[in-house]
């Protein structure tokens, strides 16, 4: 449990950090490789890297919360189902 919420946590921040350097730096950096189609090119290609490692990291996030959703629910049946009274009823002794 401590690691889905480490990865969660590591998931927002990079993800903030992220947008705060792309809303601050973007437009300089498009103006300054804009000279050289290549070098355009390649900065789309970092930010198209960047953009699909974020998703990832998302995905994780997304399938830990499912898990943990999952482990709650059997939870909660494992705890209606396992009532003394229930277990004495349905016994065949």
């Amino acid at each position: 449990m401590r690691e889905r919420t480490k990865r969660f946590a590591i998931t927002v921040l990079l993800t903030g950090v992220d947008a705060a350097l792309l809303k601050k730096y973007f437009s300089v950096i498009w103006q300054t490789w804009s000279m050289d189609p290549w070098s355009r090119g390649a900065f789309l290609l970092l930010l198209a890297i960047l953009a699909a490692s974020a998703a990832v990291l998302w995905i994780h996030v997304y399938y830990d919360l499912r898990e943990t959703i999952r482990e709650q629910c059997v939870a909660v049946s494992l705890t209606e189902a396992s009532s003394p009274g229930e277990l004495r009823r349905d016994s065949d002794v």
